[in-house]
């Protein structure tokens, strides 16, 4: 049905329009809201699909990638209402990265066809995760950016979850240096930093195939064990011993174990986080990975400007934090 068009002052009247609050080509807010949410979760031309079958509206890709990413980076910019107002006493943190698919345009070379200068790559992307102790919803931050901004992100976190100058920070990651250096820059003294004790197991599961070959799994389990108990030092002299012997001059995994627990020896205390209760594994950060990171940004076929991909971690951290209710309810009334 055609709308009826009116003149009124020399003026294009359209009264549906007008009482439906939508102007020509452009989406309603409660389009645009079904739009961001099936184009979050896959691609924009799933997007479509689901939007044709549901709702009878065919949208062009196209536009649902517009329309998706102009959202996607409002959505960067809104401070959410879930800042825990009350002090924690003990927030659990992780920093984790995933490798993102990325197309780069030269810009410097003036072609029409744009398959003549782009190339493609692999970025990291790091996940941020804060979480009150003994609680089971952690607030999440991502970026494609710096190292920095990754610790400044995690600190972020912290603070929406209660953090104050009297709370321990408890920070379970694997053993990448700028991990150490950023809890070290952003918390101080306040912060431990634990290496993930399943990281920490696969270089004893290596070892334990040159130290013990003929029963490797007993081996690792009681050298676990030990290092369950905080018996590091144990650990190491049987390592060191076994290397006065080993034949293997180069490439000994017993040597690479040895090497990355000393340089580690004062982030490997799991009895005291045991006794607390507190974390000794990264399940938590390599499971936002997988749901806020892979699920989208690493569907087949997907590639990403950087910025286009910043803007989806955006959207995708605010989904997972809980705030998507507050964002419209903002976008409403011309807050967000």
């Amino acid at each position: 049905m055609e709308e009826q068009l009116f003149r009124e002052n020399n003026t294009i009247v359209r009264p549906f329009s007008k009482s439906a609050e939508v102007t020509c080509r452009m989406c309603s807010e409660p389009l645009e809201r079904a739009i961001v949410d099936f184009g979050a979760d896959a691609s924009f031309e799933k997007a479509s699909q689901k939007l044709k079958e549901h709702y009878g509206v065919h949208i062009q890709a196209s536009t649902i990638r517009n329309v998706v990413q102009k959202h996607a980076r409002e959505m960067a910019q809104v401070k959410s209402k879930k800042t825990r107002r009350v002090a924690a006493f003990c927030i659990n943190g992780s920093i984790d990265g995933a490798m993102v698919p990325i197309v780069e345009i030269d810009q410097d070379k003036k072609e029409k066809d744009l398959r003549k200068v782009r190339s493609t790559c692999w970025k990291e992307s790091c996940l941020s995760l804060a979480c009150e102790k003994g609680s089971v919803s952690p607030i999440y931050a991502a970026t494609m950016g710096s190292k920095d901004d990754a610790g400044k992100r995690l600190n972020e976190c912290a603070n929406r979850v209660g953090m104050n100058d009297e709370t321990n920070i408890h920070v379970v990651a694997d053993g990448a240096p700028w991990i150490e250096e950023q809890v070290e820059k952003n918390f101080g003294d306040q912060a431990n930093f634990l290496i993930d004790f399943y990281h920490m197991s696969q270089y004893l599961a290596e070892a334990s195939k040159c130290y013990c070959p003929e029963n490797p799994e007993e081996w690792l389990k009681s050298s676990q064990a030990s290092m369950k108990e905080s018996k590091v030092e144990k650990v190491l002299s049987m390592l060191k011993m076994h290397l006065e012997e080993c034949s293997m001059e180069k490439d000994c995994p017993a040597r690479k174990c040895l090497n990355y627990l000393e340089k580690r020896i004062t982030h490997l205390d799991y009895k005291s986080a045991i006794e607390q209760d507190l974390p000794i594994g990264s399940g938590a950060i390599e499971s936002g990975n997988k749901h806020v990171i892979q699920q989208r940004l690493k569907i087949p076929g997907a590639w990403w400007k950087k910025e286009n991909a910043q803007a989806m971690l955006d959207l995708r951290t605010l989904r997972a934090n809980g705030d998507w209710e507050y964002y419209w309810l903002n976008k409403s009334k011309g807050v967000a």
